[in-house]
């Protein structure tokens, strides 16, 4: 039961990644997708990424770990101990 949270932020990493993920799936596969708006698309997904490593992005997901982990009573222990 220790893992809970940790499950949960897994989760929540790969929603993240996934949405993201998806937008360029649906570009790469639309009938109309041609070279020009599929490399806007990957320029895109690559600054997405990149701006999720932000400083400013962890904070706002670590709160909606947080919150989530509140709700449905779930202990978030980030320590070592």
């Amino acid at each position: 039961v220790g893992c809970v949270w940790w499950f949960v932020v897994v989760v929540f990493v790969l929603y993240e990644v996934l949405s993201i993920i998806n937008v360029l799936s649906q570009q790469l596969q639309s009938k109309s997708a041609t070279l020009g708006k599929s490399v806007n698309v990957i320029k895109s997904v690559i600054l997405s990424f990149n701006n999720l490593r932000s400083n400013d992005a962890f904070s706002v997901f670590w709160i909606k770990v947080k919150d989530f982990c509140d709700e449905n009573d779930i202990v978030l222990t980030t320590g070592g101990g």
